[in-house]
This record gives C-alpha cells, sequence and structure tokens, in this order.
C-alpha cells in the first residue's frame, strides 16, 4: 500500500541519520505538528487581555525578568524564581524574555526524542511518540500561553525517570523546584518510573537534591512570606469546589489518546507485578488529586504524568504493528484538545 511503502521509505531515510540530526529532526517535526494542529491564539500575542488565562501570566514573568525579588505579582508565581534570574542576569527584558519557555519547549521536544530513540523498536516510533507529547498539555501549555516555563518543569522529572549519570538527576532537582512547584509534586511518580527503569538504582538519591528547596521554603514559611502563601492555599482550597467536577475532563484533555499506550502498558505490567503497578497507580492519583485541588489549571497539571506516558511509549510501542501506532497518533490529531482551567474549558484550534 502506498501510506506502507511511504513509511518503509520514511523508516529507512531516519535510520541513515546520526543520533544528533534524528534528535533535532524529530524535535523540529513534532513541534511543527504540534503549533499546526493544536495553534497559540496569536490574537492575544499583544497583551491586550491582561486578564486572559493565556497571557496573564506573561505580564507577571515579564515583571520578574525586570526584577525577580518583587513581590508584588501573584502568589503563584514568588517562588518560581529561576527562569526570571536566568532573565535578568542575560539581560533579556520585555519580549525578548519569551523566547525563554520555547528554548524550554525545543529543550523538551530533543529530550523526549533522545530518551525514546533506540527503546521503541525504530526510530519512525520514536518519532511517533515524540508527536505524542508534543500535542498533549505538557507543551500546549508552553507554546499556547504565554511566559509560562512549564517545559523546564518537565524536562527535570525527564531527567529523573530516565538519565544514566546521577549528575543530571542532582542538576534537575536542584533547579527544577525554582521553575514550578509541580517539579516537587511529579517527584514520587517520576522517582517510580525511573525504578522501573533501573532496578538496582537507589532512588533515594535522586530525591535528595530537592532538600536545598525544601529548606528555603520551610524557613520563609515561618516570615510574611509564609503568610501570603498561607492565605492563597486557604484561598484556592475553598474556591476548589466549583472546577473539581471538571478535573476528569481536565485529565483527559491533558492526554486524550495517550491514554491507551499508558493504561495498556500498566495492564501489560501488572501480570508480573501488581504491586509495583498499584504503586505507581496510587502516586499517580494523588498527584492528580492535589494537582486538582490547589492549581485550577486542570488539564495544565496533568502533564505531570510525562515521564510515566514516556515508560508505557516505550513499552507499548515496539510491539504494536506501525498501523496501530500511526492511527494512535492520527486520532490524537483528530480528536479535540481543550484547556480545561477553572470551570471554563477553551477549544484550541487548528493554525
Amino acid at each position: 500500500m502506498p501510506l506502507l511503502e511511504a513509511w518503509t521509505a520514511l523508516e529507512a531515510r531516519l535510520a541513515r541519520f546520526s543520533r544528533a540530526r534524528f534528535i533535532l529532526t524529530t524535535a523540529l517535526v513534532a513541534l511543527g505538528v504540534s503549533v499546526t494542529v493544536f495553534a497559540p491564539r496569536l490574537q492575544l500575542w499583544n497583551l491586550s487581555r491582561p486578564d486572559h488565562f493565556e497571557t496573564s501570566r506573561a505580564r507577571a514573568f515579564l515583571a520578574q525578568c525586570e526584577n525577580p525579588w518583587r513581590r508584588d505579582v501573584e502568589p503563584a508565581m514568588h517562588w518560581r524564581l529561576l527562569p526570571p534570574i536566568v532573565c535578568h542576569g542575560l539581560g533579556l527584558r520585555g519580549r525578548a524574555a519569551l523566547v525563554v519557555p520555547w528554548l524550554g519547549v525545543f529543550a523538551l521536544a530533543s529530550a523526549c526524542a533522545g530518551v525514546l530513540e533506540g527503546t521503541c523498536g525504530s526510530r519512525g516510533r520514536a518519532l511517533l511518540g515524540t508527536i505524542m507529547i508534543a500535542t498533549s498539555s505538557a507543551f500546549l501549555v508552553p507554546t499556547g500561553w504565554l511566559g509560562m516555563n512549564d517545559a523546564w518543569a518537565w524536562l527535570g522529572l525527564l531527567a529523573v525517570a530516565n538519565a544514566g549519570g546521577i549528575r543530571w538527576v542532582a542538576l534537575a532537582g536542584l533547579l527544577a523546584p525554582w521553575v514550578d512547584e509541580r517539579f516537587v509534586l511529579g517527584l514520587p511518580l517520576a522517582l517510580w518510573v525511573r525504578r522501573l527503569n533501573r532496578p538496582g538504582d537507589p532512588t533515594w538519591r535522586a530525591a535528595i537534591w530537592i532538600l536545598p528547596y525544601l529548606v528555603v521554603r520551610l524557613i520563609f514559611q515561618a516570615g510574611s512570606e509564609g503568610a501570603v502563601t498561607n492565605a492563597f492555599a486557604t484561598s484556592i482550597l475553598e474556591d476548589s469546589v466549583a472546577w473539581l467536577p471538571f478535573a476528569p475532563l481536565g485529565w483527559w484533555m491533558a492526554w486524550r489518546a495517550g491514554w491507551i499506550p499508558l493504561l495498556v502498558a500498566g495492564r501489560t505490567l501488572q501480570a508480573s507485578a501488581s504491586g509495583v503497578v498499584w504503586t505507581g497507580l496510587g502516586l499517580a492519583a494523588v498527584t492528580l488529586g492535589f494537582c486538582a485541588v490547589f492549581a485550577s489549571d486542570l488539564s495544565r497539571s496533568a502533564a505531570v504524568l510525562l515521564p510515566a506516558f514516556v515508560w508505557a511509549w516505550q513499552r507499548w510501542a515496539p510491539g504494536v504493528s506501525i498501523r496501530l501506532a500511526g492511527g494512535l497518533v492520527a486520532g490524537q490529531l483528530a480528536l479535540p484538545a481543550m484547556h480545561v482551567v477553572h470551570a471554563k474549558t477553551a477549544l484550541i484550534s487548528p493554525l
């Protein structure tokens, strides 16, 4: 059939690429597909809607780039200091600072391609897996919402789950919490995935690197900053009643067709290690539940499952036909995608 012949030719061509060229090409193709099929709302990029969830964080982020230590931004941004500090140190001001979230998106796409390359049965399947990730909320938020540095936090979780050298795990633990607290929330699940990937590696070594962040937060929690944090948390807890019914929709929209390899790979593992699966399910449920209560951006927060999806694709993709793998990606692109924030939904349209 013409499609299968074209795919065979593509596989042969990808096999001839050097590893670096394959990673670069895969990252660019996946991002190109993502921003074409599920495009950013470019009409909002003039920041004329300061109250809109797709642009409000950009104003706070740009203000922090001018002065990372200012506290007149929303409380959720107070501890997300690393990107503003980097921008401030590099002299990136105004819209120039908005390149940093996009660099994170490209780094994450490249890292996903690098992890999947060689573990999915073929480079073509690795390309498909990267496209699946690039069309999840792990990418649709940092490419669609201005000033969002989520990709750097997800990159940290991916490093914890897959990096061979402890230096990369240490770097992720030291830096990624200062990008977004979701790294800390997603760390237990990422460590669970690491244990699956590296059974002999003591997972506690990866956890100790977040201690500096936790110590600093605890110290400041006793002062005025702690009062602000407590008031913010109390307000969120009270308001969460309004958006919790939308949590299942948000979780679905985060991964859509991507839930299939997650469920199938988990079911396959359960046959040999049911206790391990129940531990992973428990960690995922607690993480998603906590995020649903304390973070109203429901579809965005479910991207914390990224390390688990990468693991699932590595187990699922090599055992299925290319028709099934390609059909799953086609389904991912055809299914409607939405941002689910508070008790609201926003359809993501094609370019």
